[in-house]
């Protein structure tokens, strides 16, 4: 029996080592996507690990179907043109939820965040302040009283932040404007949304990759703000 025994023990060593390789090299990987969300160390590796479990589908409108006419839901997207070409590749890690390809310029990325600028600076509603869902990047917030719904005070105000490291976005939209979103292919619902404070209509907004892609990531931008700061 003994010798039978010791015959697996060179097998589970294999495995060991493989399994170790792999799980160094996914490390990596998740290491590369930059920081966002959990903490940049193993630990944190771990919980994203875990959350992989329970990632949600990314693309469906029919979560938001008996949420769609609510008293706060709106329209303020138009129909959207489809956007061009297949959607990016997301890395499978959760958090940071990062795309892997398809990125805009340096110069797109800083047009993006002058975007952003515009929108804060024309609105007393609105300011700068530290992510609560990435808690390494500033976010377009609500700021004073105006968490006039369910959703803005869930979030504590939070709006839209961008990802420095690919140009990609996160915005709260009304249950009507993400059902467009999704349907026109400008982005995808966050693997997490609708856990913890991450509404169900928490979006990942890809990196436009030229002026005519920024210029609908300004109108995303506008309906998020718009949907959040609503003054019943």
């Amino acid at each position: 029996m003994f010798t039978s025994a010791r015959r697996f023990v060179p097998a589970l060593a294999g495995l060991a080592v493989v399994g170790g390789t792999v799980l160094v090299r996914d490390y990596r990987s998740w290491r590369r996507l930059g920081d966002g969300g959990v903490p940049a160390n193993p630990l944190g590796y771990v919980i994203v690990t875990l959350l992989r479990i329970v990632k949600r589908e990314p693309f469906s409108g029919r979560p938001y179907e008996t949420m769609c006419g609510d008293a706060f839901d709106g329209s303020w997207l138009a129909s959207l043109p489809p956007r061009r070409g297949t959607r990016p590749s997301i890395d499978p890690h959760p958090i940071p939820q990062r795309q892997v390809d398809q990125f805009g310029t340096d110069e797109i990325v800083a047009q993006t965040q002058k975007v952003f600028d515009a929108v804060v600076a024309a609105s007393d509603n609105l300011a700068y302040a530290p992510s609560g869902f990435e808690t390494r990047h500033d976010a377009v917030t609500l700021v004073g009283s105006a968490l006039n719904h369910e959703v803005a005070r869930r979030t504590r105000g939070e709006i839209a932040h961008i990802h420095p490291s690919d140009g990609s976005m996160h915005m709260v939209f009304s249950p009507s404007d993400a059902t467009e979103v999704l349907r026109a292919g400008w982005g995808e619902r966050h693997g997490l949304a609708g856990f913890g404070r991450l509404p169900l209509t928490y979006l990942m907004i890809y990196a436009p990759r030229d002026a005519d892609e920024l210029a609908v990531v300004q109108c995303l931008l506008d309906a998020a703000v718009s949907y959040m700061n609503q003054q019943k």
